[in-house]
């Protein structure tokens, strides 16, 4: 694809995420609503109304008891909803448009009614992203009043969007509650839990099957709720403006420590210890943009399914996030824990360890949700954080509960707390590049409502893939373009299908000067596609450590494979960098943001007619 073609792409892109859902005025008041008579819009205001489309009334003037009116709607004289004839409003609502209604609207108009209020203004958005449910100002006193979204709000609802709560007058006491038709939690963790600012929820296929199925009741204790919205990724492509972190791909050091032995919680210093500020600067004077900082799940949180995380040890984390900002670092925060939890250690020996896997009832998949829950709070405010990774080298998951379960729900729950910082998504069975398509390729169907995932890839060149390099270099039978090969499974999958990889491991060792060749085309063929990583491994606690690079006299004399690595620093700010020899692009086909034809494109980013479309 040629430059220009590239820049026309882009404008394209811009003049997509520019646009805003059109707000058309169909009904300037008031009008009262005293008895059920109310304000009648006639067909030709819905002669082109689309699914997804939004009924926004203005109200004001409540008379009830409790400073509410009641409210319905009405097509050809019949109840649009006839299972909900009515419904309590305390401020403004909504009727977001679904496709069983469309037509009713299109042949009978609508009729906006009910008692006990007064209608201002009628408004027809179309298809917006933020879909107002509620706003007004409903203070929540003890669980009381509550505030209840009928469930054919819910009827264009994808899994992956989000309810979102604005709320103020938080105190201390403040208590959120997200509920369903049957006053019990919608999931769990939102039955009265406490908050401290607006709140937000990501839709499951449980919840949404709820939601569909009665109401959603936002309720709670000491606070007021002023804006209740349906937050739909999937409809248009920019997500909040300001909100997204992009992540530049480029390339790096792994700066191990955290991660180091198996005893928990181990003592800071003799069983690991985070990279300090001159490892730091090390990698940061050699030309490197990021470093991967790998630390475990059973240092930051203890015992299992506790409610907080250790202070002592995410100050730690915090200290180093300090020194990679001011030194412009890019930080992958990496949870090396390989899909499991060490249950039992007796903190001085890993010769006794038991460890329970993702899914069992030791280590469930709500406290891993958990866990990352509480992570994203405590770190979302760190800008230098390129990415959640949320688990190292799954392996050997339970079939009861697969790595795509496992990821799918730990999105999720990331983005309850963070719609902005990348997550990054290892693959099974140890993420390893050459079997990316047999273990990994149903990963490429995971949903981000922020779209905005990033798939991370493991590659050694040694004779089993392992990185223990226990054969010669003839013994591995490795040549030139090994790396290459290896990685190649996993490049290819993310040019088909549009989405963003990088190989967060690879190394080599410092014995056979043969392994650099290997490195270096395979960092060249990286580059070439717009793809990033880091090195396994940097920071000084690994001693003769043959695959480390960490240097020595005082940081001032490399290691042997420095020399191919401050060869790859950045990859630019985005792989639409890339050339194409493309001469013409058909407006009917699919293309990678790299600029690659896609014959069947799956869930991702591409461009189609110009346009840039999220699948």
């Amino acid at each position: 694809m040629t430059r220009n073609l590239i820049l026309s792409f882009m404008l394209a892109i811009c003049a997509f995420a520019t646009c805003r859902a059109e707000e058309n005025v169909v009904y300037s008041g008031p009008a009262v609503v005293s008895g059920w008579t109310g304000v009648d819009l006639s067909a030709d205001v819905f002669s082109d109304v689309g699914a997804g489309d939004v009924v926004r009334v203005y109200a004001s003037g409540f008379l009830g008891a409790d400073k509410s009116g009641t409210a319905g709607f009405l097509s050809s004289g019949s109840a649009l909803f006839p299972d909900e004839t009515e419904f309590k409003v305390y401020g403004d609502f909504s009727l977001i448009v679904s496709p069983a209604i469309q037509s009713q609207l299109r042949s009978g108009g609508l009729t906006v009614s009910g008692y006990n209020y007064t209608i201002d203004r009628i408004t027809l958005e179309k298809d917006p992203k933020n879909k107002v449910l509620f706003s007004g100002s409903v203070a929540i006193a003890y669980y009381t009043p509550t505030i209840s979204v009928p469930k054919f709000q819910f009827q264009t609802a994808k899994i992956g969007d989000v309810i979102k709560v604005s709320v103020s007058n938080v105190t201390s006491d403040s208590r959120g509650c997200l509920q369903n038709s049957e006053w019990s939690e919608l999931k769990s963790g939102y039955s009265g839990f406490e908050m401290a600012g607006d709140y937000s929820m990501v839709i499951d296929e449980s919840v949404l099957a709820q939601l569909r199925d009665g109401v959603l009741r936002v309720r709670g204790a000491y606070h007021t709720v002023n804006k209740v919205t349906l937050y739909c990724p999937s409809a248009g492509y920019d997500v909040v403006p300001g909100e997204r972190r992009e992540a530049v791909m480029m390339f790096g050091l792994n700066e191990s420590g955290g991660e180091f032995a198996g005893v928990y919680p181990g003592v800071d210093g003799t069983h690991y210890g985070y990279p300090n500020y001159d490892d730091l600067a090390y990698a940061r004077r050699k030309g490197f943009g990021i470093i991967r900082l790998p630390f475990r799940w059973e240092r930051v949180q203890r015992p299992l399914g506790s409610a907080s995380l250790i202070k002592s040890e995410t100050d730690k984390i915090k200290k180093v996030l300090d020194w990679a900002s001011e030194l412009g670092l890019k930080v992958v925060f990496d949870m090396h824990n390989f899909g499991r939890y060490c249950t039992y250690c007796n903190g001085y020996s890993s010769a006794d360890n038991v460890y329970s896997v993702i899914g069992e009832s030791s280590c469930t998949l709500d406290q891993f949700c958990d866990v990352w829950r509480m992570l994203a709070r405590e770190f979302k405010d760190y800008e230098c954080i390129w990415g959640y990774e949320i688990m190292n080298e799954p392996y050997a998951m339970l079939s009861s509960m697969p790595w795509f379960n496992i990821a799918q729900a730990a999105i999720y729950a990331i983005r309850e707390e963070d719609m902005s910082t990348p997550i990054v998504v290892d693959g099974d069975q140890f993420a390893t590049a050459r079997n990316w398509v047999y273990y990994s390729d149903n990963l490429r169907n995971l949903n981000d409502p922020a779209d905005n995932l990033i798939f991370s890839a493991h590659c050694y060149f040694d004779k089993d893939s392992s990185g223990e390099y226990k054969d010669s270099y003839e013994n591995s039978g490795a040549n030139a373009q090994t790396g290459v090969t290896r990685v190649k499974p996993f490049v290819d999958w993310c040019n088909k299908y549009g989405k963003r990889g990088y190989i967060g491991e690879y190394g080599i060792p410092d014995d056979d000067s043969r392994w650099n060749t290997v490195l270096d085309n395979t960092l060249a063929y990286l580059q070439e596609n717009g793809m990033g990583g880091t090195y396994w491994s940097a920071g000084h606690r690994w001693g003769d450590y043959k695959l480390a690079v960490h240097p020595t006299n005082n940081y001032t004399k490399d290691r042997p494979q420095m020399s191919v690595l401050v060869k790859y620093q950045s990859v630019g700010a985005g792989i639409v960098q890339i050339e194409r020899s493309d001469a013409s692009v058909s407006p009917d086909a699919w293309y990678t943001l790299q600029g690659i034809k896609v014959e069947n494109p799956g869930r991702g980013i591409f461009i189609h007619k110009g346009r840039k479309i999220v699948r």
